[in-house]
């Protein structure tokens, strides 16, 4: 293996970086055997490709590795069973759940992660699973549903309004992710998900709710207070309403307080969690696993989380596509049966469900995709 490493590096499938990387772990951690050495360098190369994982099954089986050119590389690789069972004995790794520290993590399923990469993503995911199967918050669903009526007009696109749908879901749970592409009615919606939120807060609370909007880039937060001011001016509601709805976006390094000087560090974390009722991220496609780990982290448990964005579209530049895989679950998507009778009850109209639905209700009832293109009517 160590000819491999070697023809990987002159190829320029490796960097040096991923070189050094995995001849300086091995030598610290005691492990210098090559097909171990082979593996941490594969690793840190996929996250300089943008994944937070090394999935080793897919690498055997799959296609050559392609040089800095696009030729493909062709070298041979450990047979699986053997390659992981090195990795499960190399001091280097533990295994997923293990309470040992080492630089790289092996799950069930093959896939070595760098450690720093496994935590923000347990840390996420566990943040997201949390909010996804919490207890709704408290809604006046008269005032919800009316409010539905006055701010999305006839729908005569065909199909369920998912606008409107999407709306709904943004105020019922804890946690909502909207994706649709160019055209779709994201920040048409997202306008009004606000004007309902601040008239639940106004209404049941007595108080507008503090809520932080958010995008990964200067240039997106602009675009995001753009599209919010100029939407406040189509939108059906009180004076004091209007007044109370936010149309100011940040970029999330800002959002969190980054420290001069240090890229990874924030003044606003779990210990010094947000000020904040409701964190809305749009362009959220962006956001790699680590910062939006930090920026969950930072939110207070009862906060609610609003992703904006297109899954297909505008990856993040760091390692982990948030979005994309909250979306894709691996499983044709459909609500539930029994959140999809309880929106009935509340604001009248049902979600959809598939034949073979899910009883019990989990993060897909918290995924929305709007498809129907307005741009060119």
């Amino acid at each position: 293996m160590s000819a491999t490493l070697e023809l990987l590096r002159e190829r320029g499938v490796l960097s040096e970086l991923d070189w050094h990387f995995a001849h300086a772990v091995g030598r610290v951690g005691g492990d210098e055997r090559p097909a171990v050495r082979l593996a941490a360098a594969l690793a840190s190369r996929a996250v300089g490709q943008g994944h937070v994982c090394l999935d080793v099954p897919r690498l055997v089986d799959g296609p050559a590795l392609a040089d800095d050119k696009g030729v493909p590389v062709e070298c041979a690789w450990p047979a699986l069973d053997e390659w992981r069972a090195l990795l499960d004995a190399s001091p280097l790794v533990a295994p997923a759940g293990s309470a040992l520290v080492t630089p790289l993590v092996l799950d069930t399923a093959g896939r070595l992660y760098l450690r720093r990469y496994w935590d923000h993503q347990t840390r996420l995911a566990a943040a997201i699973r949390m909010r996804a199967l919490a207890e709704d918050p408290p809604v006046d669903d008269r005032c919800l549903a009316q409010g539905l009526a006055r701010l999305f007009t006839a729908h005569d696109a065909g199909g369920p309004d998912w606008q409107r749908l999407a709306a709904a879901v943004a105020v019922l749970r804890r946690f909502c992710v909207i994706s649709g592409g160019p055209g779709t009615g994201k920040t048409h919606t997202v306008v009004r998900i606000l004007t309902l939120l601040v008239e639940q807060g106004l209404g049941c609370a007595g108080r507008a709710p503090q809520c932080t909007l958010l995008a990964p880039t200067g240039k997106a937060a602009a675009r995001l207070t753009e599209s919010i001011r100029a939407g406040k001016a189509e939108l059906n509601c009180s004076e004091a309403v209007m007044a109370a709805i936010p149309d100011a976006a940040a970029t999330i390094h800002r959002g969190l307080g980054a420290l001069p000087g240090r890229s990874a560090q924030f003044r606003h974390g779990p210990d010094n969690p947000l000020v904040t009722d409701v964190v809305l991220v749009d362009e959220a496609s962006m956001v790699d696993v680590a910062l939006m780990a930090r920026l969950v982290g930072a939110m207070p448990e009862q906060a609610r989380l609003i992703l904006l964005g297109d899954q297909d579209q505008l990856a993040s530049v760091e390692a982990g596509a948030v979005l994309g895989d909250i979306c894709n679950t691996g499983a044709a998507h459909s609500f539930s049966r029994s959140f999809s009778a309880d929106v009935a009850a509340r604001i009248g109209t049902p979600l959809p469900v598939a034949p073979d639905a899910p009883e019990r209700r989990g993060i897909w009832d918290c995924i929305l995709q709007l498809t129907h293109s307005y741009r060119y009517q």
